[in-house]
């Protein structure tokens, strides 16, 4: 009888990992169409979500656009390998996070242009500019869409960026600024790396913890002081609300516990 129900576990687990994956790519699918059907749509003004703010977005475009990839890199190396190469190794690898955020404009650089755009001559004195200011927006979007402030400062970034294009200037001051840019553009990575990445903004639950009383008045007045609208509501549907194995393990090793206490309380 014991095998029999642990077989039945271990195939309930199955079957809820799979209906798991099943919705997550289903999820993955909607969210990838959404964004190409928003893509396909021409926008007001070129990079009009990152101009106009987020409070003009469906709460399904929130969710989708939400979503990120985004790895904590140590300071202390970012800084060390940028000093040791020449400042080579920021440009590749902040180029690569073109590629772990999502493309909210159709001109939204792949980390392929990022990097190689900037050693075309004449173009890529556009493109220095171009490229550095386009991922502070979509870094700071990120912030926005959780109804936090911007975490990096653009026009110190741009500042920077056109020292840098600037003969004769950049070998004066370029090199002091873009330590301080490496800094802070690694500074808001590994802070959007701390968040949450399921879909479910630490905006939402702070508004309704609030509306249940619940949540602390710190909190709850950042929630809704926000400058940029009200406060997403929107999450990763379904995935969320399946147990997990482990959850699903402990219930069934509770209800076992049960099972043996009722003949001794029987027996009483």
């Amino acid at each position: 009888m014991f095998r029999s129900d642990r077989d039945a576990l271990a195939q309930e687990v199955e079957e809820l990992r799979a209906e798991r994956e099943r919705l997550q790519a289903q999820n993955d699918a909607m969210r990838e169409d959404l964004l190409a059907r928003r893509q396909g749509l021409p926008p007001p003004l070129p990079g009009a979500v990152y101009k106009r703010g987020v409070a003009h977005l469906t709460p399904g475009e929130r969710a989708a656009l939400s979503q990120h990839r985004l790895e904590a890199f140590p300071m202390w190396a970012m800084l060390l390998l940028h000093f040791f190469t020449l400042g080579i190794f920021p440009l590749a690898y902040f180029s690569t996070l073109h590629g772990r955020l999502p493309k909210a404009e159709r001109d939204d650089p792949t980390p392929a242009r990022g990097f190689w755009f900037n050693f075309i001559p004449y173009f890529g004195i556009y493109w220095v500019i171009f490229n550095t200011a386009r991922l502070v927006d979509r870094i700071n979007l990120q912030f926005r869409l959780r109804g936090l402030p911007d975490r990096v400062p653009r026009a110190f970034l741009i500042a920077t960026a056109v020292m840098s294009v600037v003969p004769y200037v950049y070998f004066l001051i370029g090199p002091l600024l873009w330590p301080f840019a490496v800094f802070f553009l690694q500074r808001a990575v590994n802070d959007l790396a701390r968040l949450p990445r399921d879909g479910v903004l630490p905006a939402v639950a702070s508004a309704d913890a609030a509306s249940t009383g619940t949540a602390s008045a710190g909190t709850a007045s950042a929630a809704t002081a926000a400058p940029w609208g009200p406060p997403p509501r929107a999450r990763v549907p379904l995935v969320k609300d399946l147990p997990g194995p482990d959850e699903v393990l402990e219930q069934q090793a509770e209800m076992e516990a049960q099972d043996a206490l009722e003949p001794r309380r029987a027996a009483r």
